[in-house]
């Protein structure tokens, strides 16, 4: 769970400075990009944290080992 903490990390501060730096130069104001890039950089790492999960199965192990 480490590991999917790190790349969420990585990745919302990589692509929210991406898109926020995009989102000035095609001329919309300091805080609508700000708050865009914000959203959608949120939206990408929650995303890819799933499908981390998912695919290294965390929460089927979890409910195997409750039973």
């Amino acid at each position: 769970m480490l590991f999917a903490w790190s790349i969420f990390d990585v990745v919302n501060n990589v692509s929210r400075w991406i898109i926020l730096f995009e989102l000035l130069l095609a001329g919309f104001r300091p805080f609508e990009a700000v708050i865009i890039s914000s959203l959608a950089a949120s939206l990408l790492s929650y995303l890819l944290i799933n499908l981390i999960c998912k695919r290294i199965k965390i929460f089927s192990l979890l409910k195997k080992n409750d039973l």
